[in-house]
């Protein structure tokens, strides 16, 4: 399994995914950022990035429902 050896994490406040209200619909790639900024909302939602191994959370900010891939530091 592609996510077995991903470190686990706590919980996320609130409703995220495909049902989540307010949640845009967009496919394809985005570019990753250093870190979060404030007000960003981390979700539950990682992987690994296939290119570079490293793990990736997925946060996003409640303002305007965008989304933003930052490296995840599970310490």
């Amino acid at each position: 399994m592609a996510l077995a050896d991903l470190p686990p994490i706590a919980a996320a406040p609130g409703p995220v995914g495909p049902g989540a209200p307010g949640k845009p619909r967009h496919r394809g790639r985005h570019a990753q950022t250093a870190g979060p900024q404030p007000g960003w909302v981390p979700t539950p939602e990682r992987f690994r990035d296939p290119s570079s191994g490293t793990i990736i959370r997925v946060w996003t900010d409640p303002a305007d429902g965008s989304r933003h891939y930052v490296p995840d530091d599970p310490g």
